[in-house]
């Protein structure tokens, strides 16, 4: 079995310079009546969405897919594809701006801002580090005092959220017992959940990079729905209509990324020689990412 505490920071992807740094302070979000900025669901054709990147990607793939921000750009625009088709008059868009979080970056205006996505990181949501501390803290007070922003988050960003907004309902990230989850796997979706999306489809799959779970030990309050789940991992997203949606695996990358990700960590040592193999060939199955993007977007429009 893979040894599930070796980290991204073991595979040299970068150095990290923030365990050090300082808690960054934000503006915190205002108390703001619902009545006043409430849209209402299925009525906007264009939603700005504040990327909360909290990593820096490695230069390779920097200079062939752009950052966090872009890649998710290229993945969503896949998901409006479907509902922009026939469409009389302007179409759906999504503007996107980025706030690198590990600086300190947040959005100014809230009133401005449709949704939050949350994206990957190298770094664990258990690691003792202020800008982790920091973006919890974020993501707690927008949910509580800005009702109209809805929150996405993706791998890091699922655990994240999980944390902020689902401890005291039981919910825990912890290292798998299981090791990594790498490559594609089949996500068996709850049936609450493709009941809401109206899916025709009871799976899907897509890519996976993580060894940090997500453990719910007691039941989601009512209004929430567990996505699916894997043989890895119980709990592959969280779903709250109209205000949170999850994803453990990450739909949004290419095969390529992930080829480069699991190069570096099995030249490091991070996966054995045949958790590597496995790896790579399991990166070479079939993938669905525009049905992910399809349900990101159905979610984020009120579809």
């Amino acid at each position: 079995m893979q040894d599930p505490t070796a980290s991204f920071e073991e595979a040299g992807f970068l150095p990290n310079i923030y365990s050090l740094s300082q808690e960054f302070d934000y503006v915190q979000p205002r108390l703001t009546p619902i009545a006043d900025v409430r849209r209402l669901p299925g009525t906007r054709q264009v939603l700005n969405v504040a990327v909360l990147e909290c990593e820096q990607m490695p230069h390779k793939i920097l200079n062939t897919h752009g950052n966090f921000t872009k890649i998710f750009e290229k993945w969503l625009a896949s998901g409006l594809v479907p509902f922009n088709i026939g469409r009389p008059g302007k179409k759906l868009s999504i503007n996107t701006s980025t706030c690198v979080v590990k600086d300190g970056q947040y959005p100014t205006d809230l009133a401005a801002v449709d949704a939050l996505l949350i994206t990957g990181s190298f770094d664990s949501v258990n690691d003792d580090f202020p800008w982790i501390h920091t973006l919890r803290r974020y993501i707690s007070d927008v949910y509580t005092y800005q009702p109209h922003v809805k929150i996405f988050g993706g791998c890091f960003g699922h655990q994240l959220v999980a944390q902020a907004l689902l401890t005291e309902h039981g919910a825990l990230v912890k290292k798998s017992q299981y090791g990594w989850e790498i490559g594609v796997h089949e996500v068996e979706y709850n049936s609450r959940f493709t009941e809401y999306f109206g899916l025709d489809t009871t799976t899907t799959q897509y890519q996976f990079l993580h060894c940090d779970h997500v453990i719910l030990i007691s039941a989601l309050p009512p209004n929430w729905i567990c996505l699916g789940s894997t043989p890895l991992c119980e709990t592959q997203g969280l779903f709250e209509p109209g205000r949170v949606l999850t994803y453990q695996g990450h739909p949004e990358f290419p095969r390529d990324i992930l080829y480069q990700f699991v190069d570096r960590m099995g030249a490091a040592g991070v996966l054995s020689p045949e958790m590597y193999k496995i790896s790579l060939n399991l990166i070479e199955n079939e993938v669905d990412r525009v049905s992910a993007a399809v349900i990101a977007v159905a979610f984020l429009f009120e579809l």
